[in-house]
């Protein structure tokens, strides 16, 4: 799941795992790529066997490409430059609804 996170279309992802006897804390946070603190903020330490907790990776950041949109105006959004953007994501060209890692 993606979210909305601001004006300037950033988004984080969002996971929903179900605790398994064998999870820890500590392992969940390394596989999504979050802290530990993260994930017992946004769960209220409630961590059963069974229960279902949303893992938040705030760490990516996205931006979705809207019509006329260009590497340059994205890149000023946050103040990146355009060769940053085209590197970071392996791409020369964008199109309408393209997630660029930020």
């Amino acid at each position: 799941m993606i979210e909305f996170l601001g004006k300037n279309r950033i988004f984080c992802e969002k996971y929903l795992h179900q605790i398994k006897e064998e999870d820890t804390i500590e392992g969940l946070a390394k596989f999504y790529k979050t802290t530990v603190f993260q994930i017992k903020q946004q769960n209220k330490n409630d961590f059963k066997t069974g229960r279902c907790i949303i893992i938040e990776n705030a760490n990516k950041n996205y931006h979705i490409v809207q019509p006329c949109e260009t590497f340059d105006s994205i890149a000023k959004l946050y103040n990146l430059t355009s060769q940053y953007l085209k590197e970071k994501n392996r791409v020369n060209t964008l199109f309408i609804g393209m997630r660029l890692e930020i």
